[in-house]
Parts: structure tokens; sequence; C-alpha cells
């Protein structure tokens, strides 16, 4: 993301600066040669004296121009410079500083010695800013064009720049840099040096230009970092939201954890009923079975019993016969008898007084064992009726307990197939719950995860690094701005060409 945005911001500049490149090695050399080497002749005596200060952060709308021109050696140190076509004497330092350094197959030379030779060269220009504002640096863009020659280079190659052209006489290419943009960023993502690198037969090189100006750094408009400003407190609006999704899932998992567990015993109880439904429903089918017995038995009690009642009263119904013709048969035996005494009274008073007491203890008798036959006749069938009627309550009574006890059996079948199905369900359900749980568990410590690894880097990034970079990319524009002139006040824009001498 760093990446993509920095080389957005800075593209433009270095292919704007880029497509000035062919005038700076054209016809800018040979304008710039006319004014180097008529000021050189004419005003080799004159002084400028640079302003204490040179910054300032009111916006420019750069429209009036201050070129510098310097003269630097093969290494790239300036030997003298010029403000305009004057001289500059000035103490004001030059606001970017350029170094070069010629490798010749991997070895350090000086440009004086590499004139002639031939091998693998690589040339490097490093640039540094050195003018600050506040404690950020100006920055600056540098772009240097070279003219090759064919014949002498082969197998080109440009690290931070580009091949502009190419023909059978010579090749074109230009190099760019971007000093003090980096530091201020503090980022290494931007180039603050370009090389070029080839196989050279009798190394020699033209007079090169370069080109540095912070202008392209002041025309930035950093009223569009507002959005990333947004974003910033989007994310931490996110940040805040996302803790309280993490806080409902930490309760649902808790929640689903405690459902979980009355599942269970949900379930444990569940499966006590189903036993005690089972057991119910076999007590509830014998109970059943044992009451129709009974119920059998009952009745067959009761036709028994009515019978018996039907012979005591046959029996009632003999023992009175039999007494009243006992009782006949008595009456006309004690008339015999009183006969009898009252013949034996006249032949022996004593006899007959002793037969007369005789008869009183038979007549006594024959009355008691008549009353009682008669009375426990009666009274056994008069009990034996009433164990008849009461058996037959208890027959009624027992066909209604006979219907119940079915209606029971069938009420504790349906209850045992009930609790069945209730336990097969209550066990899908934790079966559920447990894989519900297992997953809120899993979508917790995910949450969790994103936020740690994902949401927090994201939101740490933007709060520090993105701040820091939407900070430092105002403070940068806002030095651009501020180092507008070098030694004309009046000047709105400043540029520095370099001029390098050739090697040959």
């Amino acid at each position: 993301m760093k990446k993509s945005s920095l080389y957005c911001l800075v593209g433009g500049a270095c292919l704007l600066a880029s497509t000035s490149l062919t005038l700076i090695a054209s016809g800018v050399e040979n304008s710039v040669k006319g004014d180097l080497e008529s000021t050189t002749n004419t005003n080799s005596n004159a002084t400028l004296l640079a302003t204490a200060s040179t910054l300032d952060t009111a916006p420019q709308s750069f429209n009036s121009n201050e070129t510098i021109y310097l003269i630097t050696n093969p290494d790239g140190s300036v030997s003298k410079s010029f403000v305009g076509s004057t001289i500059n004497q000035s103490s004001e330092p030059i606001p970017v500083d350029m170094r070069i350094t010629y490798v010749l197959d991997g070895n350090k030379i000086s440009a004086g010695d590499l004139a002639g030779k031939s091998g693998h060269v690589k040339v490097t220009y490093d640039f540094a800013a050195t003018k600050y504002y506040g404690d950020k640096k100006v920055p600056f863009l540098t772009v240097t064009g070279f003219l090759l020659d064919n014949n002498k280079f082969r197998n080109v190659k440009v690290e931070s720049g580009k091949i502009i052209s190419e023909s059978a006489e010579h090749i074109i290419l230009a190099g760019y840099a971007i000093s003090g943009l980096g530091e201020n960023l503090n980022i290494d993502l931007l180039p603050t040096s370009f090389s070029f690198e080839a196989d050279v037969t009798d190394f020699q090189l033209d007079t090169t230009y370069t080109f540095a100006t912070n202008e392209i750094f002041a025309d930035l408009d950093t009223s569009k970092l507002s959005s990333i400003d947004d974003l910033i407190g989007q994310l931490n609006q996110l940040s805040s939201s996302f803790d309280q999704i993490i806080d409902g899932g930490n309760s649902l998992a808790s929640g689903l954890d405690s459902a979980l567990s009355g599942s269970q015993a949900l379930q444990a109880g569940l499966n006590t009923l189903t036993t005690g439904a089972n057991t119910l429903a076999s007590g509830a089918g014998n109970l059943a079975s044992g009451a129709h017995q009974l119920e059998d038995g009952a009745y067959q009690l009761r036709g028994g019993l009515e019978q018996l009642v039907d012979v005591d009263n046959q029996i009632l119904g003999a023992i009175s016969e039999a007494t009243s013709k006992v009782t006949a048969k008595y009456t006309e035996i004690a008339a015999q008898i009183d006969r009898t005494i009252d013949v034996i009274r006249r032949l022996s008073p004593q006899t007959a007084e002793e037969l007369s007491n005789l008869k009183v203890e038979l007549e006594a008798k024959v009355s008691t064992f008549y009353d009682n036959a008669y009375g426990k006749v009666t009274t056994y069938t008069d009990g034996v009726a009433a164990l008849a009627e009461g058996a037959n309550r208890l027959a009624a009574g027992l066909t209604e307990l006979s219907a119940g006890a079915d209606g029971l059996a069938t009420g504790a079948s349906q209850l045992a197939g009930g609790a069945t199905e209730l336990s097969l369900g209550s066990s899908t359900l934790v079966n559920g719950l447990d894989q519900l749980a297992t997953g809120s568990h899993t979508l917790y410590n995910g949450l969790i995860t994103f936020k740690e690894q994902g949401l927090d880097k994201s939101t740490n990034f933007a709060n520090h690094d993105l701040a820091n970079l939407t900070s430092n990319i105002r403070s940068s524009v806002s030095a651009a701005k501020s180092y507008h002139y070098y030694a004309n006040p009046s000047a709105r824009s400043v540029k520095f060409i370099f001029k390098t001498p050739s090697i040959k």
C-alpha cells in the first residue's frame, strides 16, 4: 500500500520531469553552454549575497522563475555557480548535493583514469537534500540526461531511469532521483540515486546536464489526504465496534455452553423418564391383566355365592318343614306321654312326677335345638346373601378397575413411546448444541485472531504509519512550498541545472 501510493505520488513528477530530458540533452545544452561561457568571462568579479532566510510557508503560484547554473567537477562537486548570468559568490549552500562515482570491472576509478578504458563500467549519481524547513528537508526531484555513443556502449542497463531513444549512432537515456522526501516520510522506497552500466570500448562521456527542482512537490494538493484521515477514523470506529462483536461472541459461546450443560442434564432426566415410563407401561400392562383376572374371579365368586344362597334357602325350607313335622310328631308324643303319666300317677305318683319333669326337659331341649338350628341356618343364609351382594358390587368395581387399568396401560405405553422420542430428540439437541458451542468457540477465537492479526495491525498501521505518513507528506509539501527562491526574493520558483564536464 505504501509503495503504490508513494509511487503514484511521485510517479507523475518523474514522468513530468523526464519529458524535459530531451530538451536538457540537446537544445538546453547549447543555450546553457553559451550562457555559462559568457558569464564566466564577463562576470567573474560579481558577487551576490544570498538572503539569510529563504523559508516562506505562504502558498505560492510559481509564475516567476529563478535558474541557478552549477558547473561541477567529474565527481559531482560544485566548482562554480551562476545566478542567471552572474557568478554566484554567495555563502548560501546549494540545497541539493550531487556526487558521482565510476566503477570499472568492479573497482572504483576516477573519471580521469577511466577515459579511454574498456570493460564493464558502472556510473552512479547520488543526491542528498540539504535544506531544512523545520524538521523536514526540502525535497528535490533530479533528472540527468546522457548521450551515449552507440559504437562504444553496449548492453546498457539503467537503474532508476530509462532509455528514451536508441539509434544507430546514439543512445539517449535519463536517470532520476528523489532526495529528501524518503527521509521525511521515513521510508526507503524512493530512489536517492540512479546508475547505468554497460560494456564499454574506449570509454568517453559527453557533457551531462542535471535538472533539479522542488516545484513539482510544492504543487501537490494535500487536501485529498483528508480522505485518509477519514479512513483512519473509520478504522478506529470499526475496531471499537469489533470489540463489541467479540464481546457478543464471548457471551454467545458462554450461553451455548450453559445451554449445552442444561441440555445434557435434560437428556439424562429424559433417559430416566424413559426408563420409568417403560417400567410403568410394563407394570400397567400387568395390572390390567391382573385386574381382568380378578374381575373374572369376582364374577365366579358372585355366581358361587348366589348358588350357595339358593342351597341355603332350600336347606332352611327343609329345616322348617322338618321342624313342623317334628313339632307335630312331638305334640302327638307329648299327648301320649301325658296320658301315660296320668296312668302311672295312679300307679306310682313319684314315677309320674319324674316322667313329667323328663317331659319338660325334653320339650326344652327340642325347643332349644330348633331355635339354635333354625337360627344358625338363617344367620348363615343371610350372611351368604350379603356376601353374594358384596361379591356383586366387587365384580362391578373390578370391571371399572379393569377398564381403568386398560386405559392406564394404554397411556403408559404412549408415555413410554413419547419419552423415547423425546429422549432421541434431546440427544439430537445435545449433539446440535455441542456442535453449535464448538462452532461458537471457533467463531470467537477466529474473531480474536482476525482482530489481533488483521484489524489491530491495520488500525495500528493507520494510527501510526499512515497517520505519520500523511502528516509527513503535508510537512514535506510545506517544506517544498517554503523554498521558492535562492537569491532573488521576488522569484516564485527556483530550479538548478548542473553541468558536468565530458570525460575524454
